[in-house]
């Protein structure tokens, strides 16, 4: 996949998200209080580019009723790869990105430092 290497940083003090950035201005935010997060390279049903830490929301239908569920899955980059874990899940089990790409319908509801409440 060939994708823009491009990046956001949360400023940890003023509790502020950056607007996203090139490689060339990454090592600006390093380790002065900053979490860099990467571009995993894809967008939600809306357009909306998906980053690290962001939270994804999937909801689908009971094949036996009409009753709706729903899934947040929270987005992350370990051992060189971009991956996804349930949001609310006990255990921290990492998929990697590609089990969710085939999903239609999945879209960023918020990311982890913004909007914490949302995994609860």
């Amino acid at each position: 996949m060939n994708r823009p290497i491009k990046f956001r940083a949360w400023d940890k003090h003023s509790k502020v998200m950056s607007k996203p950035f090139d490689l060339f201005y990454s090592a600006t935010f390093a380790g002065q209080g900053y979490e860099l997060m990467q571009f995993t390279g894809l967008t939600d049903k809306n357009g909306k580019e998906i980053y690290e830490g962001d939270i994804l929301n999937w909801t689908g239908k009971r094949s036996k009723d009409t009753s709706e569920f729903a899934y947040r899955y929270i987005i992350t980059f370990e051992n060189g790869i971009f991956g996804y874990r349930l949001g609310n899940a006990q255990v921290n089990k990492i998929e990697p990105l590609q089990g969710l790409i085939e999903l239609e319908t999945y879209e960023v509801i918020g990311n982890i430092y913004e909007n914490p409440e949302l995994l609860k």
